[in-house]
């Protein structure tokens, strides 16, 4: 009878520390779930969910520590503001799954051609923001060239079609262009304002912009 009572008080703790592991277990899977899901929430919170470029809604806070630190080092900072040409056309003529594919696939390319301390951005649309530390001059005329190439060679393939697409790209450069974030898109946008009007699928360099004492664009 000892004996039993020995035997039968091991198993039930047995029984019990098993339970305590499966337990120990699903609270371990669960948290890994939790952690997963902050990750995806914060992933969605701060990039673009089509292109995985970053959204605008962190835009300016990153560009502006990040022409802050070239300012202080006194440091070229360039911005490239991108536009798919003739888009509107592209999703009339192949619908938007078509657009979105171009999209999808400019955002992969984008990713593969810029460093890691570089920012790049969908502004929204078919619009797509780049900054560039300690790059001006010819250096990003060249970069943004690259990029031009590099996009206008991807093809889209929709029903045996073979789709492609071009863009044009405007550039403004710290401090030439403009000292702050919002002086710099303004001059990147009118730079390629004036690319489309040339003719699309090629880089426009803004003008100089004439600066007053304290730092503004005249």
């Amino acid at each position: 009878i000892g004996t039993f009572g020995i035997s039968k008080d091991i198993t039930e703790r047995k029984m019990s520390e098993e339970s305590l592991r499966v337990q120990a277990e699903r609270l371990k899977l669960q948290i890994k779930e939790i952690n997963q899901l902050q990750e995806k929430l914060q992933e969605q919170a701060t990039h673009d969910t089509l292109t995985g470029l970053n959204n605008r809604r962190i835009m300016d806070q990153i560009l502006t520590k990040q022409i802050k630190v070239c300012r202080q080092l006194k440091q070229p900072f360039s911005i490239l503001v991108i536009d798919i040409d003739n888009f509107k056309n592209i999703n009339d003529k192949f619908g938007h799954l078509v657009g979105d594919a171009i999209l999808e696939e400019f955002g992969r390319k984008i990713r593969s051609l810029t460093r890691a301390d570089d920012f790049s951005c969908r502004l929204g649309g078919d619009e797509i923001l780049l900054a560039f530390h300690k790059m001006a001059g010819p250096e990003i005329i060249n970069k943004a060239e690259i990029i031009r190439k590099a996009l206008s060679e991807l093809v889209i393939t929709k029903d045996g079609r073979r789709i492609s697409a071009t863009v044009s790209i405007g550039i403004a450069s710290f401090p030439k262009h403009g000292t702050s974030i919002k002086e710099l898109i303004a001059c990147a946008d009118e730079a390629l304002y004036k690319a489309k009007k040339r003719g699309r699928n090629q880089v426009a360099l803004a003008e100089f912009q004439e600066l007053t004492e304290s730092g503004s664009v005249v």
